[in-house]
């Protein structure tokens, strides 16, 4: 994590999403989390998003990000940054579903405020 080089901070998010990681997908709380019993481990990660203005937050043994502009960051960063011909296709498919879902919700709530 002590890297400079955006490749190397993409491969770290995705092995910790697709090793540790999931989403949520329950309407109150549509998110990606990443749980991990090191609470060091997850405070440098959020570092990392820091670096990357990825929003989240850090609570008991999990990180979660939220915010739909952060969750977009996410995934361009872990899918695009760093193409790896290996990964697991049921997460990069939760995340889509995610980003969909935020793009839903974010559409339907704009509507609501006219």
């Amino acid at each position: 994590m002590d890297s400079n080089d955006p490749k190397i901070h993409a491969a770290v998010m995705r092995v910790a999403y697709e090793c540790e990681g999931g989403i949520n997908l329950n309407e109150k709380a549509f998110c990606i989390v990443i749980g991990n019993a090191s609470i060091l481990f997850l405070q440098d990660l959020a570092e990392l998003l820091d670096r990357y203005k990825i929003d989240n937050m850090v609570y008991n043994i999990r990180l979660r990000i939220s915010a739909p502009e952060s969750v977009l960051k996410f995934y361009e960063l872990t899918y695009n940054v760093f193409d790896l011909k290996l990964y697991v296709t049921a997460k990069k498919t939760g995340l889509e579903t995610l980003i969909k879902h935020k793009a839903e919700k974010r559409h339907y709530n704009r509507r609501n405020k006219w």
